[in-house]
């Protein structure tokens, strides 16, 4: 742990996972959070970014079809699965920093 955080400190780096075999739900309005949960359940991979959004991730269910997309059915909620990224704190941008 001492080492991890020896490389965020002091300097500005972002850390990002790829979310293959993820479901990765960016909720952009935090009150759809409850939208998510109430469809998907709990779960620990729960987030806040900087400008007030959630994610919520999800292992993906073998073979299910799920693909990135933005605004699911017109909503302020994108996927990021197979081939999408996630920043995870300690990550900082301009709005401030992402935090578990």
């Amino acid at each position: 742990e001492e080492l991890v955080r020896s490389w965020f400190t002091g300097v500005r780096r972002n850390l990002a996972i790829v979310t293959s075999g993820l479901v990765v739900f960016d909720c952009d309005d935090p009150a759809k959070e409850e939208l998510v949960l109430s469809h998907c359940g709990p779960t620990p991979h729960h987030l806040r970014t900087p400008r007030g959004g959630v994610h919520l991730g999800y292992r993906k269910r073998k073979g299910a079809a799920v693909m990135n997309q933005v605004r699911i059915k017109g909503l302020p909620i994108d996927i990021r699965t197979d081939g999408g990224l996630e920043l995870l704190p300690p990550s900082r941008t301009v709005d401030g920093a992402y935090v578990w």
